[in-house]
């Protein structure tokens, strides 16, 4: 298990075998897993938590981790695992939508564009996919 602190939003970075974590010192409500297994054109979040307001310290985090080599590529998928339903599907997919305009103005700083975007259901609880395009 490896630990290093960035200076830049408090922003603390761990790796071990399955995945690669960014974490907020100053705000517990920033916390961002995603797994260093499986496919090389899948970033696979297993968590990404995010809230209201912290979307700029979230682009942080994610540049970070870019940074260590864990980055979207051009033709690849991003898909945000197990999103828990909600009783209510509009706040299923108000989420979804949040979570995906964060990660498309991510991938658009990186000169890339999602191709589309959709809920997946996986398990009980719904996958966010979001395909990248050329």
């Amino acid at each position: 298990m490896q630990e290093r602190n960035d200076a830049v939003g408090g922003l603390s970075i761990r790796r071990d075998d399955a995945s690669i974590q960014v974490v907020s010192r100053r705000f517990p409500e920033l916390c961002i897993r995603i797994s260093t297994r499986g496919q090389r054109d899948t970033m696979r979040f297993l968590e990404l938590s995010v809230a209201h307001g912290k979307v700029p310290l979230a682009f942080e985090a994610l540049h970070l981790v870019d940074r260590h080599g864990y980055k979207p590529i051009r033709d690849g998928k991003i898909v945000v695992e197990g999103t828990k339903r909600i009783s209510d599907p509009q706040e299923d997919v108000q989420r979804h939508d949040r979570i995906t305009d964060m990660l498309k103005a991510f991938l658009k700083q990186k000169g890339l564009h999602a191709r589309d975007a959709f809920l997946h259901p996986n398990r009980g609880t719904l996958d966010t996919v979001i395909l990248i395009g050329r």
